[in-house]
């Protein structure tokens, strides 16, 4: 991280795609200084909604949506705070049609602010 990043309010760090030996695309796979997994780590504290953003949509994003429905997440795949990176000019659209087809709700991060105030969400394609 960059040492002016203000870390005040960081309450966890994980790492993932640092090992030499294997890729790994799955949010859901990375650790802690630890070594838990995020997904050990976010099923102790009974979590079971997430919200995924990042880089690509058509990649780790991708792979973490559908990993973490596979592993009984309620999941948010907020499309405005995402980009792929679209060797088929297609590719990042495609990937939201996966995403939302196994599953996830595709929101904006509208969407997700409304909900501090609102206490609910509603899901649509923009």
């Amino acid at each position: 991280m960059h040492p002016d990043l203000d870390r005040s309010n960081l309450d966890l760090v994980v790492r993932k795609g640092y090992l030499l030996d294997r890729d790994t695309f799955e949010g859901l796979e990375a650790v802690s200084e630890s070594g838990d997994s995020l997904d050990k780590i976010l099923k102790e504290n009974e979590v079971d909604s997430i919200y995924v953003v990042g880089l690509a949509t058509d990649y780790c994003v991708k792979a973490t949506v559908l990993d973490a429905l596979k592993k009984g997440y309620r999941v948010f795949a907020v499309t405005d705070a995402m980009r792929a990176v679209n060797l088929d000019r297609e590719d990042g659209n495609k990937a939201l049609n996966q995403m939302a087809a196994a599953g996830a709700k595709l929101v904006t991060s509208e969407q997700v602010l409304q909900t501090a105030t609102e206490g609910r969400i509603s899901a649509s394609r923009p």
